[in-house]
């Protein structure tokens, strides 16, 4: 797609489109070839690990972040997500409840209480997303272990064992990868 073509269609100038399309590269969603224009960008297994071994440290770091600094009122609404979280696995809703893991991430950013790390989480959260997305269907089976891994997770977080807490994020993190690259392997 070209800039140009696309500002047209959308009835803007070229600037918020050029920098539109400059973040989606940087969140590894298109790629824009010179005189060519913007492509969706190609994600391989390699891709996935090399994103897997980035976000993983930041969950763990989030979790022990949170056991360390909740307080009653702070874990309301990590509940709120957790009873969420719940009701789609009882439901079966995949969908709902792999885009409720990721507002559970952002529901303990607060309690954490380090912005870059919020900041940082909210830069990879579009291509967490893509790869969601991508694996969905193997999601769906490995959604029980999930749920299981998460609540023991928030086990250690409310005992506030935040190394035992990061231990179940790296669980978790070597579950949704291998999911990922299930779905990315041809069969």
């Amino acid at each position: 797609m070209l800039e140009v073509q696309l500002a047209e269609e959308l009835g803007v100038s070229r600037g918020p489109v050029r920098e539109a399309l400059r973040i989606l590269e940087k969140w590894r969603l298109l790629r824009i070839l010179p005189r060519r224009g913007a492509v969706v960008a190609d994600m391989s297994a390699k891709d996935v690990v090399d994103l897997y071994e980035i976000v993983t440290p930041l969950y763990e770091l989030l979790s022990r972040r949170t056991a360390a600094n909740w307080t009653p009122a702070t874990l309301t609404p990590i509940y709120t997500v957790t009873e969420q979280l719940i009701s789609c696995a009882e439901s079966g809703d995949a969908d709902g409840y792999y885009e409720n893991v990721l507002a559970f991430g952002r529901a303990c950013a607060p309690v954490a209480g380090n912005p870059l790390l919020t900041e940082m989480m909210a830069d990879f959260e579009p291509t967490l997303r893509r790869v969601h997305y991508l694996s969905r269907r193997r999601r769906v089976e490995a959604m029980p272990q999930h749920l299981e891994l998460l609540r023991r997770m928030m086990r250690h977080v409310t005992d506030r064992e935040a190394v035992e807490a990061a231990a179940m994020i790296r669980r978790i993190a070597d579950l949704e990868l291998r999911a990922a690259l299930d779905a990315l392997t041809p069969a």
